[in-house]
């Protein structure tokens, strides 16, 4: 059958499967909010260690999804919602650590490897270098 199909008609119409098909996906997801998306996006699951709750394909994920669109279509503020999963989950449920006390750490050093290494990288390349008459010289 696929050989009776011209080729052309054959790649246009995979083409067009492409196009069509990513906007399926995106429609599941827009049952979700903005607002909801946001904090999926800046918590970690606590039921799937090392994912974001957006991330996270387990079905209780799915149920704390739910819960936190309610509470938003409620009126509750991000604030208040993140609150109580801290709560309820503890802090480690942060994908991203605060900017205070120990968890600035987390912010200063990776900054600082990254200038410490631009200086290092310029020591060296700018560094001067023996000429090669030099060192052919001294050795006759």
């Amino acid at each position: 059958m696929i050989d009776s199909i011209p080729m052309n008609k054959l790649l246009t119409l995979i083409f067009a499967i492409n196009l069509i098909f990513p906007s399926c996906i995106l429609a599941q997801n827009s049952e979700y909010s903005y607002q909801a998306e946001k904090i999926f996006s800046e918590i970690l699951s606590p039921f799937c260690p090392g994912r974001s709750l957006k991330d996270c394909p387990s079905l209780s994920a799915s149920n704390l999804k739910t819960d936190i669109q309610k509470k938003i279509d409620k009126g509750i503020s991000e604030e208040k919602i993140m609150e109580d999963l801290f709560q309820t989950y503890g802090s480690q449920i942060s994908a991203m650590p605060k900017l205070s006390g120990f968890g600035s750490l987390a912010w200063i050093v990776p900054a600082l490897f990254l200038i410490l290494g631009g200086i290092v990288v310029f020591i060296i390349t700018n560094s001067k270098k023996v000429p090669e008459e030099d060192t052919q010289q001294d050795s006759s």
